[in-house]
Order: C-alpha cells, then sequence, then structure tokens
C-alpha cells in the first residue's frame, strides 16, 4: 500500500525497506509543474518530429532529457523527499542528485528549442526574438553564466542552504523548502552552462579553464562535507527528534549525509573532469589530424605546379 505524505511532521520510525518504499510525496505543486515539462517536452518533440522526415533532435539528446527528467521526477516525489525530512542523507540523497545528475543531464539534452516548438506560433516567434542575440533574456542568460559569476552563485547557494537556521526552516516551512530547490536547482544549472554550453549560449571556456572551474568547485564541496562528517554535536537542530529510522541515530546520519557529499560527491566532479580529459584529448587528435591534412594537401599542390 502506497502511503502519501505532505508536509513536515516527523514520520513512524521505519525498520523495514518496505516501509520506506511506501511513502510517496504527492502533492499538486510538485506534480503540477513536472507534468508541465514533460509534457512541454514530448508535445515540442513531437511537432518538430512532424516538420522533416529527417532527425531534428538525435536520440542521445532525447535520452539525456529522459534521465534527467526521471532523476528529477523521483528526488521531488519518490521517498527520498519524504524520508529527507528526517534524516538528513536521504537529504543529501535528493540535493545532489538534482544538483549534480539531473541539471548537467537536462543541460547535455540542448532542450531549448525542443520546449519552444511546445508553444503555438506566435508565441514561439515572440520567444524566439528575446533569445536572439540582442534578446533580454539571452542577455541575462549570458550575464548569469559567466564562469565567475555562475561559480560564486553555485557555491552561495551551496553554503548558504546549509547555515543551521536556514537548513531547519527550509525542512519546517514548506514554502522555504521550495525555495531552497528552486534556488538549488537553479544555481546547479547555471553552474554546469559554463562547462557544458548547450545552445542558445554556447560554452567558449578553455578545456584548461573548465578543469580548474571544476576543481575549485570540488575544493569547496570538500570542506564543507569535512565539517558535517566531523562535527562533534548535531548541525542540525530539525533531526535531533526524528526517530530513528533502521536504527539510525542523529550522529550516525549526520556522518553518512556528510560522506555522501564528500565521496559521491567528488566521485561525481572526478567523473565530469574524467570526460572533460577525454573531449580535450580528442578535440586535440582532430585539430592534429585536420592540420596533417592540410599539409599534405599543400604538399600536393606544390609538388604539382613543380615547386618542390
Amino acid at each position: 500500500m502506497i502511503l502519501f505524505h505532505v508536509g513536515h511532521d516527523h514520520l513512524p520510525r521505519a525498520s523495514t525497506f518496505v516501509e520506506f518504499l511506501q511513502r510517496w510525496d504527492l502533492a499538486p505543486y510538485i506534480l503540477i509543474p513536472l507534468a508541465i515539462i514533460w509534457g512541454a517536452y514530448l508535445l515540442g518533440l513531437w511537432r518538430l518530429s512532424r516538420r522533416t522526415k529527417y532527425r531534428v533532435v538525435h536520440l542521445g539528446n532525447s535520452l539525456f532529457f529522459v534521465g534527467g527528467g526521471v532523476v528529477l521526477t523521483l528526488v521531488l516525489v519518490s521517498p527520498i523527499d519524504v524520508y529527507g525530512g528526517d534524516l538528513f542523507f536521504m537529504h543529501m540523497i535528493q540535493h545532489l542528485s538534482l544538483m549534480m545528475v539531473a541539471a548537467p543531464l537536462l543541460l547535455l539534452a540542448a532542450p531549448m528549442a525542443v520546449f519552444l516548438w511546445a508553444f503555438p506560433r506566435t508565441i514561439r516567434h515572440q520567444l524566439g526574438r528575446i533569445f536572439t542575440p540582442n534578446g533580454v533574456l539571452r542577455r541575462v542568460l549570458t550575464g548569469v553564466t559567466v564562469p565567475v559569476i555562475a561559480w560564486l552563485f553555485y557555491v552561495a547557494a551551496i553554503w548558504a542552504w546549509h547555515i543551521p537556521t536556514v537548513y531547519d526552516k527550509a525542512l519546517e516551512q514548506e514554502w522555504v523548502h521550495i525555495s531552497e530547490h528552486l534556488v538549488m536547482f537553479g544555481a546547479a544549472v547555471i553552474f554546469w552552462w559554463p562547462v557544458i554550453g548547450p545552445p542558445p549560449i554556447r560554452s567558449h571556456l578553455p578545456y584548461p579553464f573548465r578543469f580548474l572551474y571544476l576543481f575549485l568547485a570540488l575544493f569547496q564541496n570538500i570542506v564543507l562535507a569535512a565539517i558535517l562528517t566531523f562535527a562533534d554535536a548535531p548541525v542540525y537542530a530539525h533531526y535531533e527528534d526524528s526517530p530513528e529510522h533502521w536504527g539510525l541515530g542523529g550522529d550516525v546520519d549526520q556522518q553518512l549525509g556528510g560522506i555522501l557529499m564528500w565521496l559521491p560527491g567528488a566521485m561525481m566532479y572526478f567523473t565530469a573532469l574524467g570526460i572533460l580529459f577525454y573531449l580535450w584529448v580528442s578535440q586535440e587528435e582532430r585539430e592534429i589530424a585536420h592540420q596533417s591534412i592540410g599539409a599534405e594537401k599543400r604538399r600536393r599542390y606544390l609538388t604539382e605546379r613543380g615547386t618542390l
């Protein structure tokens, strides 16, 4: 039996995995925006597919969107969200999934054009104008995705929402909790933009600076994780009277959350760094091959003219 949970009251103590799977948060203010996102993407994809017999949106982009959308949906409505009000490590799983998995996957999907095609023609044309190089939204997006600004906003969002008074308030009041998720997810999208560079704002940040950008983010993540892992006392008062689900006490729960931020969180950064390194090497190899082909063509041309 599935049990729906809305609000921030503590749950009955859970001792089995089945009890965990029974708790879902199907609040309308969560389900409606998610349904709009999924519906708009599918409608836009359908309209684009009718324009030509050729594939307009690559299968890989669609798979990235499905992956990011599934993660986004699960962490907002599944037991991960419900038990995040009682367990710090569950809340950490939710934040890591939103910021380190869902956000970059959705950017890799490059869904802007698909979403535009979900609107009627007149609205689509109006929106298209604000995305032109001189459009208002294009200018704002270009400004906030400047690497220094994006990095500072991302780090500030993480640290600000982990201030004990702010964090506890988010767990006690729903509108603050919603704001927390919106700010952290938005900050993650802005943060990953200079690394991934989907249209309409392509990233021109050189690969060495992308490495530095991610490494500095990794460093601050380790610092915050260490503070949470090695704290001598409970950092967040909200969890002090939480039931000990599966026998997890508050101190173990807090340490587990810190370790999740530390190790899996760091591995996500290292994964991104590894992918960037592969792309960088591939780009260098293509440029070398292109230069070699150009040099060979010039040599043949000069040979044919008898100058060699």
